[in-house]
């Protein structure tokens, strides 16, 4: 071959092969960071909904106190958190009696009837890590008291009820932070561990 058909518009393919190479490593480099921007996202708009679901519950149980009801704090165990705000967010799914996870959205919350646990399945599962499959983060409304019966679970009328919690259960993790200053190169590090 000559040195004219190596040329192509002005450039050699040596040339053309190294700009390729280069776009192709910075469009490698732009998906993962926006998959990344996507997962941190997703994890802090579920963080802010289950700090909305907190707020509500004490306010419902300041509420209870105020009007002197606090009996019917115990009847919040188990219910669904969700019912406690004045909006669900858009991607609640609403009640399902024990559905397959691996049927519905990712993305998306319910509450399983059967279970009495609130459900968040993960649309971002690649920066996600749960027991579960599909990944998902599961959270159920339980007692705070004082086992006076020492048998490790609330008796009503037994036992002395301090209040309430949205526990998680079971344990998840976010991998969201960059490994900085390996980034782009290495793979997030954990961030907010939640134990189960």
């Amino acid at each position: 071959m000559t040195a004219a058909r190596l040329r192509l518009s002005g450039f050699s393919l040596l040339e053309l092969v190294v700009v390729i190479v280069l776009v192709s490593v910075l469009l490698a480099v732009a998906v993962e960071r926006l998959l990344l921007m996507k997962a941190r996202a997703e994890s802090a708009a579920m963080d802010q909904v289950v700090g909305s679901l907190r707020s509500a519950m004490t306010i419902r149980i300041a509420e209870l106190l105020a009007r002197n009801r606090p009996s019917e704090i115990a009847a919040m165990v188990g219910s669904n958190p969700m019912l406690r705000l004045a909006e669900p967010p858009s991607n609640y799914l609403g009640e399902l009696f024990g559905p397959d996870p691996a049927t519905l959205q990712p993305g998306n919350w319910y509450f399983d009837t059967r279970e009495h646990v609130l459900m968040y399945l993960v649309d971002s599962s690649d920066y996600f890590e749960s027991p579960l499959d599909p990944p998902r983060a599961r959270f159920a409304i339980q007692p705070v008291f004082e086992d006076t019966n020492g048998n490790g679970r609330y008796d009503a009328g037994i036992d002395l009820l301090q209040g309430l919690r949205l526990a998680v259960l079971g344990r998840y993790d976010w991998k969201v932070e960059v490994a900085w200053p390996d980034w782009p190169l290495a793979r997030p590090k954990a961030r907010g561990a939640r134990p189960g």
